[in-house]
C-alpha cells in the first residue's frame, strides 16, 4: 500500500466519523511503519462499540475484553463496565459486541486465564467468571481489597492500582500506583501494607499476598516473559527528577521512588532505561510464533503522553539486563497492547479523549489489530478434551498463551500420578528450556507441599536450578541446606538470587553468613559499579539480610 493510498484511507474515515490518529501525517507514519514491520493492520473496533478503553485483555479464541471507564483517570460520575468483542466474519474487524461485565467501577487491567477473568478495579482485585455458557459473567469473588487509599474518594483511579497479570509461576501480579496499598487484605485475612508504588502479587484464591518489587512511581502494568522475569514502563514525576523509568522487576527489588533516588540511589537499583518524559501504560512480554525480525520474543510497552508502543532488546547481564528501546507503533494515546493465541496483537489508544468524560457524542478510543502477514497460525485446540500426555504436551508450545491455558487446565483437573509422570518427562526430556520450566512451576502448584522430593531431584539440570529453587520457594518448602550454600556460589548469578530468595522466605538465618561471602566476593574481586550496570544479586543480598535481622552476621 503506498503513502498516498494510506493518506486516501484516512481522509475517508475522517469523514466518517472516526478519525484514528490527530493528523492524516500521524495516521501515514504509524500504518507504515507497522507495515513495514511486516504486519497486516486494521481497525477492529471503534466508538461506539467500544469506548473509553483503560484496558484490554485478550483471550486465546481471539475474543478481546475492553475495560471501559469514562471517567478515566480522575472522574468520578459513571459507571464502567467491560466490553467483549469479536471478529466472527474473519475481515479482522470486530462484529460482535456484548457486556460481559455490564457494570463495574473503575475497571483496570485484568487478565482471562483458564475461562476466568482477573480484573484489577480499585480499590479491589476481583475473579468474573461466565458460569452458564451464556458470556456474561454472573459471579464475582473479591480476591483484595484496599489496593489504593482514601485519595480514590476525591481523585478517582488515578494513581491507585492499574494492572494485574499472571505469570507462569501460578501468581496474580497487581501494578500498584505511588498510592499504595492502604491495609491492603486478601481471602485469608493477611494484611500488607506499601507507601507508595511497586508490584504485589497474590495467588488466584486470594491468598498468599506480599509485596513483590518496592517503589516505582506509578506504572500501569507488568509484562512477565517465560522465565518469570518482570518489565515494566514507569511514569514521571512531572519534572522533578524522576524521568520515564524502565524496570526490571525481582522479588524483593528496592527502586527508590520517592525516597532514595535523589540523595541514596547507590540503595536502589538502578532502571534498565533513565529517559525523558511520559507516561508509562499497558505491557506484554510478548513469546507468541509467526512474528517477523525477532518481534515473537520482545518485551512492549505503550506510553500515554508519547502516543507510542515500544519494544525493547534485552541482553543478560549478571542477575538482570541491559535494554535498547526501538519504536514498534506510533498512536494518539497508547493505553494497552495484549495477544491472543493465535498470534494476533491488539493495541488500544484513548485518541480523542483526555483524563475524563469529554461529553456525549464525543468519540474517544480505538482498537487495532496486527496479525503477521504470510502467516497461519495453529487453530486453538480443545484443552479439555485432551488426554493428560497431549495437555501436558502443550506446555511445550511456542506460544506462552497456549502454555498458560494449558496450565490452567491441569491444575483444573487436579492430582493425578499420570499427570505427574507426563510433566516430569517434559520437564527432564529434549524440550524447549520455556516448556520445561513451565513443567516445574506446574508441577510445584499442582503438587504444592509434596513437590519437593520429585523438583529436587531434577536440580541438578543447571537450566532449571533457578526455576526448582523459586518453584521450591514459592511454596514455602524446605530446601536442603546445602543446595542453597551451593546456589550462592553458583557461577549463573540468576541461580545465586533465586538461592538468597529462597533464604528469605524460609527464614534461614544460619545462612547469613554465607550470603555475606557470596555477596561479597565480587567486591573484593574489585567490582566497579558503572554506567547501566546494576548488580541484582548484591543489591537484593542486602534487603534479605535486613529482614533476617542478621546483626551479628553483618
Amino acid at each position: 500500500m503506498t503513502n498516498r493510498l494510506i493518506a486516501r484511507y484516512f481522509q475517508i474515515a475522517a469523514l466518517g466519523g472516526f478519525l484514528v490518529f490527530s493528523t492524516t501525517q500521524q495516521a501515514v507514519a504509524a500504518t507504515a511503519s507497522v507495515l513495514k514491520k511486516g504486519f497486516e493492520l486494521t481497525v477492529f473496533a471503534e466508538p461506539f462499540d467500544i469506548e473509553y478503553p483503560t484496558s484490554i485483555s485478550a483471550g486465546p479464541d481471539g475474543t478481546v475484553y475492553v475495560s471501559v471507564d469514562r471517567d478515566g483517570s480522575v472522574g468520578k460520575e459513571h459507571s464502567g463496565k467491560v466490553i467483549a468483542c469479536r471478529d466472527e466474519d474473519g475481515d479482522g474487524r470486530a462484529d460482535k459486541f456484548w457486556d460481559y461485565i455490564p457494570k463495574v467501577e473503575c475497571p483496570r487491567g485484568g487478565h482471562m486465564v483458564g475461562g476466568k477473568f482477573y480484573l484489577l478495579h480499585p480499590p479491589y482485585l476481583s475473579v468474573f467468571e461466565d458460569c452458564d455458557g451464556d458470556g456474561v459473567a454472573e459471579t464475582r469473588t473479591q480476591l483484595v481489597d484496599g489496593l489504593g487509599s482514601s485519595e480514590q474518594d476525591e481523585r478517582g483511579g488515578d494513581h491507585t492500582s492499574n494492572g494485574a497479570r499472571m505469570g507462569i509461576d501460578g501468581w496474580l501480579y497487581i501494578s500498584v500506583g505511588d498510592f499504595g496499598m492502604s491495609s491492603s487484605t486478601g481471602t485469608d485475612g493477611r494484611k500488607v501494607t506499601l507507601h507508595g508504588g511497586g508490584v504485589a502479587r497474590v495467588w488466584p484464591d486470594g491468598t498468599g499476598l506480599e509485596v513483590y518489587s518496592y517503589h516505582t512511581r506509578n506504572h500501569c502494568d507488568v509484562a512477565i516473559s517465560p522465565y518469570m522475569d518482570l518489565f515494566a514502563r514507569d511514569n514521571t514525576n512531572d519534572g522533578k527528577g524522576w524521568n520515564i523509568r524502565v524496570h526490571h522487576l525481582t522479588y524483593l527489588s528496592e527502586h527508590g521512588y520517592p525516597r532514595l533516588y535523589q540523595n541514596f540511589a547507590d540503595e536502589a537499583v538502578k532502571p534498565l532505561l533513565d529517559l525523558g518524559g511520559g507516561s508509562g501504560t499497558g505491557a506484554l512480554y510478548l513469546h507468541e510464533p509467526g512474528f517477523p525480525d525477532g518481534l515473537g520474543d520482545r518485551f512492549l510497552a505503550g506510553d500515554w503522553t508519547t502516543g507510542k508502543i515500544y519494544d525493547y532488546s534485552l541482553k543478560p547481564f549478571e542477575a538482570t539486563f541491559e535494554a535498547q528501546e526501538n519504536v514498534f507503533m506510533t498512536l494518539t494515546r497508547a493505553t494497552d497492547i495484549d495477544v491472543d493465541g493465535q498470534s494476533r496483537l491488539y493495541t488500544a489508544d484513548w485518541r480523542n479523549g483526555k483524563y475524563n468524560y469529554m461529553g456525549d457524542g464525543v468519540k474517544v478510543g480505538l482498537i487495532h489489530r496486527l496479525v503477521p502477514k504470510g502467516y497461519t497460525p495453529e487453530s486453538w485446540p480443545e484443552l479439555a478434551a485432551m488426554n493428560p500426555a497431549a495437555l501436558v504436551a502443550q506446555l511445550g508450545h511456542r506460544s506462552a498463551v497456549r502454555r498458560l491455558e494449558s496450565q490452567a487446565e491441569i491444575l483444573k483437573r487436579g492430582k493425578s500420578p499420570v499427570l505427574n509422570r507426563n510433566l516430569l518427562k517434559l520437564i527432564r526430556g529434549n524440550n524447549a528450556r520455556y516448556g520445561r520450566v513451565a513443567g516445574v512451576f506446574t508441577l510445584a502448584q499442582l503438587e504444592g507441599e509434596n513437590a519437593g522430593k520429585e523438583l529436587l531431584a531434577v536440580a541438578d539440570q543447571n537450566d532449571l536450578r533457578e526455576f526448582v529453587i523459586r518453584g521450591l520457594a514459592d511454596q514455602r518448602i524446605q530446601i536442603p541446606k546445602v543446595l542453597l550454600r551451593d546456589a550462592l556460589s553458583d557461577p549463573d548469578p540468576r541461580v545465586q538470587l533465586q538461592a538468597v530468595l529462597a533464604i528469605e522466605r524460609l527464614g534461614l538465618r544460619s545462612l547469613a553468613g554465607d550470603i555475606i561471602r557470596a555477596a561479597g566476593k565480587p567486591y573484593e574481586d574489585g567490582l566497579k559499579l558503572t554506567g547501566q550496570q546494576d548488580y541484582r544479586f548484591p543489591h537484593v543480598a542486602v534487603q534479605v539480610l535486613g529482614r533476617l535481622q542478621a546483626v551479628d552476621e553483618c
